[in-house]
């Protein structure tokens, strides 16, 4: 399942589900979609699956996010709507309503507030601690009964999410 999102701010050509080993657009372009969403193009640094948080880092670079890798840097974050391999570029959803996330470890219920896990790209209903951080602007659109060891592709409503760290 990728974004059923099409973009709506007269842009022409852009496929929001494209993967690809050749840049095609611009690195850190944003581009508007519909139900209030927002994509940006990036390059994925590393293997992010579908619906995982993703950090943008310097370069528009595309990673997936853990709290650990989190504990140092402030990143901005979106969302993989589809699976992508390191060296590939494609679009992350930034906003928007029906946005696939990912979560581990359990039941979430609509509306339950999630965490950064240790597992790349997942989130969580478990506490925030040193290394793990609440997760805003995320907002599961339905419950996820997910089992610990699996996890779940649902969907959400997303805000340009940010992590919520203690003041050090």
């Amino acid at each position: 399942m990728a974004t059923n999102h099409v973009v709506q701010d007269g842009s022409i050509g852009i496929d929001l589900n494209y993967i690809g080993s050749a840049r095609t657009f611009g690195l850190g372009q944003t581009v508007k979609g519909d139900g209030g969403s927002e994509f940006m193009y990036v390059l994925f640094n590393s293997a992010v699956n579908q619906g995982g948080l993703t950090k943008i880092e310097a370069g528009y670079l595309g990673s997936a996010c853990t709290g650990a890798n989190e504990t140092t840097s402030m990143n901005r974050l979106g969302f993989a709507q589809t699976t992508f391999a390191a060296s590939q570029y494609g679009f992350l959803a930034l906003a928007g309503q029906n946005v696939l996330v990912r979560t581990l470890g359990g039941a979430a219920f609509k509306g339950e507030a999630l965490y950064t896990t240790s597992t790349l790209g997942a989130m969580s209903t478990a506490t925030a601690s040193s290394t793990e951080f609440q997760v805003w602007g995320v907002y599961l659109q339905s419950s996820v009964s997910a089992t610990a060891a699996t996890a779940t592709v649902s969907t959400a409503a997303v805000s340009y999410p940010f992590l919520r760290k203690p003041k050090l």
